[in-house]
């Protein structure tokens, strides 16, 4: 947690991180925090909770979130459903209902949305929450932006 505070004040945050842990260890909640942190407007080491940015990021409606924060039915708002994830009132296909793995599609379709410009002018940040469902195709697909990030991307 100190090495991201840092990061995040000095403004040197990579352009990915990977969460492990348990079930329930707060993996969502500590990247719902990061993307708040690094898209809030007062900038620093902490989202301030009250610009409009975090508020967006908040309620789903910031135009550089791309994609889910939270899963639903896991401690999110609203239940989106089987095979989605959810954020405010955003709702992403990640899951395909026949093998419940994440698509190529679907990762082609996040790296879409991330590729236009920030509208803040911070960053263009996607929480990817169960990662490791994704299949072999969309694990190469997303490595392929890894290996090549755009200079102001945050994936989680």
């Amino acid at each position: 947690m100190a090495a991201l505070r840092a990061a995040l004040a000095a403004g040197r945050l990579a352009h990915g991180y990977l969460f492990s842990g348990a079930p329930g260890v707060g993996r969502r909640t500590l990247a719902r925090e990061l993307v708040r942190a690094a898209l809030c407007e007062r900038g620093g080491d902490d989202a301030c909770d009250r610009c409009w940015s975090c508020q967006a990021v908040e309620s789903g409606n910031h135009g550089d979130l791309a994609g889910p924060v939270i899963e639903a039915g896991k401690g999110g708002r609203g239940d989106a459903g089987a095979g989605t994830e959810a954020i405010g009132k955003r709702t992403v296909q990640l899951v395909s209902d026949e093998d419940r793995l994440i698509p190529v599609d679907s990762v082609r379709a996040l790296q879409r949305e991330l590729s236009g410009r920030s509208s803040s002018g911070r960053c263009r940040a996607a929480v990817i929450p169960g990662a490791e469902r994704m299949n072999e195709e969309a694990q190469n697909a997303l490595l392929k932006t890894l290996e090549e990030p755009a200079g102001d991307r945050l994936l989680i």
